[in-house]
């Protein structure tokens, strides 16, 4: 066999390996909000496939079990720019590498408590996956928005989008974005 050929092969497989180790390494975060249990669904089949900490965000005041109540307030926050309180926040984020942040979209956009768990953390320096569930919608400007509201954090465009609870291979696309790293 060609002497280079040999050093090129067990380079690049030596390469492989500590990229992948890398990744084993990384701690990783998927924090997400659902409303309707479809984004929790997604947050919770991540989890399965990275040994990432699951974090669910939660509104200190939830919002009304009301539909139209729901929509109604919900809208308003978007409208007005409030961003609702949080009931508990990632004591450690600081250890984290990775951070999946799934949101429902909501008139085009992240969720308020979404918004509200990313103006609260520092995520710079961190890689950010979005995952986003929507109603027919569409991501819209759901990606655009996270990486505006996001400064200093490497946001993954290739983001995953399903309609409720169904979608492309969700696997593949977390080993995807997690070879990206």
């Amino acid at each position: 066999m060609n002497k280079k050929f040999v050093i090129g092969l067990a380079s690049m497989l030596l390469s492989t390996q500590v990229s992948a180790q890398n990744i084993d390494k990384s701690k990783i975060l998927i924090a997400y909000y659902s409303l309707s249990g479809n984004t929790k669904e997604i947050a919770q089949q991540i989890q399965k496939e990275t040994n990432g900490d699951l974090f669910s965000i939660e509104l200190k005041t939830p919002y009304p079990s009301d539909y139209d109540e729901q929509t109604k307030k919900a809208k308003e926050e978007l409208s007005n720019g409030t961003l609702p309180p949080l009931k508990s926040k990632v004591e450690n984020i600081a250890d984290y590498d990775i951070v999946f942040i799934g949101t429902p979209v909501w008139w085009g956009t992240a969720s308020t408590p979404v918004r509200t768990f990313v103006s609260e953390n520092d995520l710079t320096g961190k890689k950010v996956i979005p995952f986003i569930t929507h109603g027919g919608g569409g991501k819209d400007k759901t990606v655009t928005d996270l990486t505006s509201l996001c400064k200093g954090c490497d946001v993954e465009q290739n983001s995953y989008v399903t309609y409720g609870r169904t979608g492309k291979n969700l696997s593949s696309w977390v080993k995807e974005v997690m070879s990206e790293k």
